[in-house]
């Protein structure tokens, strides 16, 4: 089995792309599980889909240095999972330091910029956004690199 951990804490038209993606993940890949990390205000959006395992909401907007490890210990609880890869489909810094500390393997988008040079460090495959602007293509494009075949 094939565990798989997505983080997606952005706008409901921006998970949207994501949530388009596991259709195909799952018909080439029967038996992964997914598990999606996203924003708590997010959950109506994908409350049945038959394609995630479990839906862990999260709170992240309010981070800072009095409630950082308490947000760090819910993250980590989900260690146990052993995920195969973490797949960050956001892309800013909050997202891949969660992202990164889920398992060995992570994946997400390399940009430009210092902080987001700073990001893709957390990353082990990365997909460049240079040359990609529409975002549903840039989210097609990492699984398609992650996975090996297109999505």
């Amino acid at each position: 089995m094939l565990k798989i951990a997505i983080f997606n804490l952005a706008p409901i038209e921006e998970l949207q792309y994501t949530i388009d993606c596991l259709d195909k993940i799952k018909e080439e890949i029967i038996d992964a599980q997914i598990d999606m990390f996203v924003d708590k205000n997010n959950l109506e959006f994908i409350h049945n889909n038959k394609n995630i395992h479990e839906i862990i909401p999260l709170d992240l907007k309010n981070i800072n240095i009095f409630n950082l490890k308490n947000k760090y210990d819910i993250v980590n609880y989900y260690n146990k999972n052993k995920y195969n890869i973490a797949i960050d489909t956001q892309g800013t810094l909050k997202s891949a330091f969660f992202n990164y500390q889920l398992t060995g393997k992570t994946a997400g988008f390399k940009q430009k910029g210092f902080k987001n040079n700073i990001v893709t460090k957390f990353y082990d495959e990365t997909v460049d956004l240079v040359s990609i602007v529409e975002k549903k293509q840039k989210t097609k494009e990492l699984f398609s690199k992650i996975f090996g075949f297109e999505v």
